[in-house]
């Protein structure tokens, strides 16, 4: 019997008893863990026992003395590193022995506890076996404690694969905190990779980032016990546990283990392909972040080099996704691989914005990527490279890849994917900062349809997109559709907030300024007013947009 077994957590309705059994010093087990439900049907720790006499009898103090022997006869012969534990042990047995009163409690509750375990197992034995353990004896029921040992690990197995079920339902329902806690005690009460895995991400979506850093060394631990340090997996497992260190905003750290799993990656062979792809994207965006943007472009340009490898078909077999677990690929609208994204500015990163949380899990093996490529994770990280070419005045450059990556959009996505719109917002943003306004107008008219697809009708968040693109259109120079949009808007608006609400106001603010921009003085001057009143009731009379209005108005006269 190995010393130091460990049971944490009982499961209301198994009879695992065994975890409410404390100091079983004669074998050197230790057994914790949570009592069973009150309403659990307990058995009776007293069915079938002996009762014990007032003072320790002769049989117990012969048990205690020959274990005694057995120690002392171990302690003669114990490596220096084992001594201690036998000292420890002898000091136990020679302090009971001298104090009979507590150890006629302490055996009582020995088989009290050991008892309760056998009895929840149907496995408590009967004639001489009691007899001799009822005298004090508690290695008459060493066999069946065993035996109970291992009925117990397997249901604690089976209540691992049980929470573990109820977390990916929770998942597949979008309810990332009750997954969350699922997870984390599939994990506790079975420390599997995969269970480990789950629960380190899952903690990390849900904001429980405690959880996720305290289960990232175990993660660690357990993926390169049986991973290895120089393997896919560890690398994987790294890259996880950066993103956790990430989200809790320790940057150096996670710099840092990024940097180590790319290169246990190298050691490993799988230098390539989509994994090796995103770590490179995280510790790139880590470092744009940081004003590291030589630095940060070299990392970016090698993550795109291996995407369009993957394009071609050149790149090995690593397909690994950090965070890609079974519970993340089936979570409605989360890409499993959770590609880090730069901030977008302008109506792109409106349109982001608008998109968060919807489906993205159904995808195709589209012209112009690999069949193994998540094409949505490819194109963000052509768009962060080309974030970072436009914010160090490479507008050509960042334009031409931003239009690349619109090409792969329109045939990668699905057309109602939520990120069609933004690449597409992205690539009209940039033309309409180089001057090209016409092409800016038809992508941002492109995009408009885009979102429509992606959101339907009636999601909220389509109001908001459409305002972002009008606006866009408006200094783009196509006034019609702005106009079109904005009048949208304002519907949209009164339908949902209703005319007295302050977002209706704003709205008819923004319609009187395309309607100014067209010359329509007198439209404008009246869509002004209105606005002024709307926002002067929502939100008092000094109000900043108020005044903001007024300007608007005054700025109509000759």
């Amino acid at each position: 019997m190995a010393r130091g077994w460990v049971i944490r957590g009982a499961v209301a309705g198994t009879g695992l008893g065994l975890a409410v059994a404390v100091g079983v010093l004669w074998s050197g087990w230790l057994f914790t863990g949570d009592a069973m439900s009150p309403a659990t049907q307990r058995p009776d720790p007293s069915a079938g026992m002996m009762p014990l006499p007032a003072a320790l009898p002769a049989s117990v103090i012969s048990v205690l003395e020959a274990d005694l022997t057995t120690v002392r006869a171990g302690l003669a012969t114990a490596p220096e590193a084992e001594r201690a534990a036998f000292l420890r042990r002898q000091d136990r047995l020679l302090r009971m022995l001298s104090r009979p009163a507590e150890s006629q409690s302490e055996t009582a509750a020995l088989q009290a506890a050991m008892t309760e375990a056998l009895t929840g197992y149907g496995l408590m034995p009967q004639g001489e076996v009691l007899e001799r353990f009822a005298a004090g004896d508690p290695t008459a029921l060493r066999p069946a404690l065993v035996q109970a040992r291992t009925e117990a690990e397997a249901a604690l197995r089976q209540a691992a694969r049980t929470a573990h079920a109820f977390g990916l339902l929770a998942l597949r329902d979008g309810d990332v905190t009750a997954a969350s806690g699922f997870l984390i005690r599939a994990a506790e009460l079975d420390a599997r990779t995969d269970h480990l895995r789950e629960a380190e991400e899952a903690a990390r979506s849900a904001g429980n980032l405690a959880a996720a850093l305290a289960l990232g060394p175990r993660l660690l631990a357990a993926v390169e016990a049986e991973q290895g340090a120089q393997s896919p997996e560890f690398a994987a497992a790294q890259a996880q546990v950066a993103q956790t260190l990430l989200a809790t905003d320790r940057r150096d750290e996670a710099a840092a283990l990024l940097r180590k799993a790319l290169a246990t990656a190298e050691a490993a062979g799988a230098g390539e392909g989509a994994a090796q792809a995103h770590r490179l994207n995280l510790l790139a965006t880590l470092l744009h972040a940081g004003g590291q943007h030589d630095e940060a472009e070299a990392f970016y340009r090698r993550a795109l080099d291996l995407d369009r490898k993957g394009m071609t078909g050149e790149a090995g077999a690593d397909h690994m996704d950090e965070g890609g677990t079974v519970a993340a690929s089936i979570v409605a609208g989360a890409d499993p691989v959770a590609e880090t994204r730069v901030a977008a500015q302008g109506p792109a990163a409106d349109l982001m914005g608008a998109a968060r949380g919807l489906d993205l899990s159904a995808r195709s093996a589209p012209q112009g990527f690999g069949p193994d490529q998540d094409a949505a994770a490819v194109l963000v990280r052509f768009g962060n490279l080309a974030t970072l070419l436009a914010a160090t005045g490479r507008a050509d450059a960042a334009l031409a890849l931003r239009a690349e990556a619109s090409a792969l959009a329109r045939t990668g996505l699905r057309p109602d994917h939520p990120d069609l719109a933004a690449h597409l917002a992205a690539e009209a943003d940039l033309r309409r900062g180089a001057g090209q306004g016409a092409q800016a107008v038809a992508l941002y008219l492109e995009a408009a349809t885009a979102l429509r697809a992606a959101l339907g009708t009636a999601h909220p968040d389509l109001t908001n997109g459409l305002d972002a693109l009008a606006g866009a259109l408006r200094a783009s120079g196509g006034l019609a559709e702005a106009e079109a949009l904005y009048r949208e808007v304002l519907e949209r608006r009164a339908a949902t907030a209703g005319p007295a609400h302050a977002d209706y106001g704003r709205a008819l603010n923004n319609l009187g300024l395309v309607l100014r921009d067209a010359g329509r003085r007198q439209e404008a001057g009246e869509s002004f007013r209105q606005a002024i009143a709307v926002l002067t009731t929502a939100l008092g009379p000094d109000h900043a947009n108020i005044g903001t209005v007024r300007a608007n108005l005054a700025g109509l006269q000759p």
